[in-house]
């Protein structure tokens, strides 16, 4: 059977339809069905493959029940007369199994039959041509065509508004189309008690079940694959509404219960139990039945798994349905299950005016908007939640929790919080789940917009030349172009010539906002100056603005007089004598400087010869050893050209040594000593300078 089974599915069929049976006890009319491979094997097959049903015939009178159609989740079909007097058994064989289950589950017609005649197009007669011959083979099609319809409904998303809605199909199990099928049965009148032996659960009126716009009775069913199933001791509960006591209030469990052993005297493998609760408290068994109905109290039926609770007359008001799994043995991982409920129920109806538009936040902070969900419908609506899309958008659980029970013609305002970490526009979707019937979540949509603080530093940093006489100033705007409050924790420099001298910060700056930062350069040493101004802040991209600081001194000039000394073949005809030069100086760094010079000396004639004029014009490297000292040291050098009188214009180099004092950033004092040698001429004609100076920047 198995194999079979395997076989059919690969061909893509999900109902399986047999009209056929094992007889279980051999040639003994009427023995009790036993649990053999051939259970085994259905049982197997629908554990393992959810989505399917199995159907059998119980047999034609005078022989007996037999699997497929007595396994534990298959359906068993007894045939019905003819109409009008379907109301009656016309074959089939009674239950219960050896092992005390209830079979059959079902009635479908089964006498008198019309039906297509084999080997032609479209010819059908009545079969057989007697009115009072039946058999279960012609049931159990007519009940799983009935299946198929069942199939139908869920497949093309009937389920729960009574239209056809893609949105809303799904893929029934095997327990869901069980459940939904025995949930439309009929005690029949022709028949003694119910449930019976005869008739099981009675004959199949699909329209007591399948909900359409117009039915009294409206239709709720719920499925769990075992992939979600229960553990033992797990239970799963549902509510319904009814709204009237004129339509009976019916609930049908089953599930596909694990397989049993072949042979086993009694199969059961997983034993769920329903428990149906009304308004009042008053507690329903499944299969706790008298006189036709559910009676109250009883004790759980420990081997069907179908059962069932029928209450002709419910009180109005909310009942409850509670699937408890008392024993789980063999899980995948959990008991799956399925239940259907009908009556006439008040419904809820979900209604959510617009979206949710959350004002622009800052990154870092939160802001909330509310998600108004109102009840329109005339039972309670139960919110069960509501997911986000997008972490960033999130709805606060109420402070009583989840569900929220929103009364009929009321609203709650749910409170969605917006924590952006991103910049920009976000978008969110927000389903609300709810036992709204017809439109279980309904999806909403969020926008918001994340904002940043963002820190902008303008204005030029680039000094140019300025003098020690008049301090060069810059003004920095640092402004904030951020749509979220900026703090601006400080501004540093880190060196001397440079200095803020207008520092308003630490500040918080709002949107748009800006002050000013003004830096000033008063130099301290000659020469180009670069400098880091850093300015920090709260801004997350760029928490240390960095601007570079460049400013440079101008030239220096210098007179220096003293007296001069001639040397060598050059003292043969000049002796001591006074000498000038004025300079300008130009510092490259605070070390380095290069200068030119211009200067005259007078030297004394000596032994009858005149005096000799020297005019000098050079350019000189000058480098200073310690240039932030007190007393500084410096060494020049460079080439000179030499007019002398009397005399001619030669070439030459000096080179010397001096001292430098400061007196304040703008002047210094100097003491230097020059050697000069003009090597053009023939011979060399060598002197010194010994010369005191002032030097004046600008």
């Amino acid at each position: 059977m198995f194999n079979a089974l395997v076989s059919n599915r690969a061909r893509g069929v999900r109902i399986h339809t047999n009209s056929w049976h094992d007889d279980t006890n051999g040639p003994t009319p009427d023995g009790a069905a036993l649990y053999n491979q051939t259970a085994a094997d259905v049982d197997t097959f629908t554990f393992n493959n959810q989505d399917h049903l199995v159907l059998g015939s119980m047999g034609n009178n005078n022989e007996e029940q037999g699997p497929p159609g007595t396994a534990k989740n298959a359906i068993g079909v007894n045939a019905s007369l003819r109409d009008p007097n379907e109301g009656t058994v016309g074959d089939g064989n009674p239950g219960p199994t050896a092992d005390g289950r209830r079979k059959p589950d079902i009635v479908t017609p089964g006498c008198s039959i019309t039906s297509a005649i084999v080997s032609t197009a479209c010819a059908v007669q009545p079969w057989p041509p007697s009115p009072t011959v039946c058999a279960t083979s012609w049931a159990t099609p007519a009940a799983a065509a009935t299946t198929a319809l069942i199939r139908q409904y869920y497949t093309e998303g009937w389920h729960p508004t009574g239209t056809a809605r893609p949105q809303n199909a799904i893929t029934p199990t095997g327990a869901l189309l069980k459940a939904t099928l025995l949930n439309a049965t009929l005690d029949m009148a022709g028949e003694a008690g119910y449930p019976s032996v005869t008739e099981g659960w009675g004959m199949a009126r699909l329209n007591n079940t399948l909900f359409f716009p117009g039915s009294p009775r409206r239709l709720r069913a719920w499925q769990v694959r075992n992939a979600d199933g229960l553990a033992t001791g797990e239970f799963q509960a549902f509510t319904v509404e009814v709204a009237s006591a004129t339509e009976p209030l019916k609930v049908t469990l089953a599930w596909s219960d694990a397989p049993g052993t072949s042979g086993a005297a009694n199969p059961v493998v997983n034993n769920l139990d329903l428990t149906v609760v009304a308004p009042n408290s008053t507690t329903f068994r499944g299969n706790v039945f008298a006189g036709g109905q559910s009676s109250a109290g009883g004790v759980p039926d420990a081997l069907n798994n179908v059962e069932q609770v029928l209450v002709s007359a419910p009180a109005v008001g909310l009942w409850t349905i509670r699937v408890g799994a008392t024993a789980v043995n063999v899980g995948a991982p959990g008991q799956g299950f399925a239940v259907v409920a009908t009556a006439r129920m008040s419904a809820p109806a979900i209604q959510i005016p617009g979206g949710v538009n959350l004002a622009a936040t800052c990154l870092g902070s939160a802001s909330l908007a509310d998600l108004n969900v109102c009840n329109t419908g005339s039972a309670d609506l139960m919110v069960s939640g509501i997911a986000s899309s997008n972490a960033q958008f999130s709805v606060q659980t109420p402070s009583s929790g989840y569900p929220v029970k929103i009364a009929p013609n009321a609203c709650f305002p749910f409170k969605v919080s917006f924590a952006p970490t991103a910049e920009g526009p976000q978008t969110a979707t927000l389903s609300v789940s709810s036992n709204d019937p017809e439109t279980p979540v309904v999806a909403v949509a969020a926008n918001a917009t994340g904002t940043q603080k963002d820190i902008r530093v303008t204005g030029s940093t680039a000094f140019g030349v300025v003098s020690a006489w008049s301090p060069g100033i810059r003004t920095l705007a640092v402004c904030n172009i951020g749509s979220c409050p900026l703090a601006v924790s400080g501004a540093t420099i880190n060196c001397l010539d440079f200095s803020l001298v207008a520092n308003p910060l630490p500040a918080t700056l709002a949107s748009s906002a800006c002050v000013d930062l003004a830096v000033e350069f008063t130099p301290t040493l000659p020469g180009p100056k670069i400098c880091q101004l850093h300015i920090t802040s709260n801004d997350p991209d760029t928490p240390i603005v960095t601007r570079t600081l460049s400013a440079r001194t101008p030239p220096a000039v210098s007179v220096h007089a003293g007296l001069v000394d001639a040397h060598g073949p050059f003292g043969n005809v000049a002796g001591t004598g006074s000498s000038i030069d004025f300079d300008f100086v130009n510092p490259v760094g605070p070390k380095l400087a290069w200068d030119l010079r211009l200067g005259r000396s007078r030297f004394d004639g000596t032994a009858g010869q005149p005096d000799t004029k020297v005019w000098r014009f050079g350019a000189n490297a000058k480098y200073t050893f310690n240039p932030a000292g007190p007393l500084r040291l410096f060494v020049n050098g460079g080439p000179n050209l030499y007019h002398f009188d009397p005399g001619s214009v030669e070439g030459g180099f000096n080179v010397g040594i001096g001292l430098n004092l400061p007196a304040g950033k703008r002047f210094s004092f100097e003491a230097t000593y020059n050697y000069n040698r003009a090597i053009t001429a023939s011979p060399d004609l060598p002197f010194s300078q010994f010369m005191l100076g002032l030097l004046v920047s600008f």
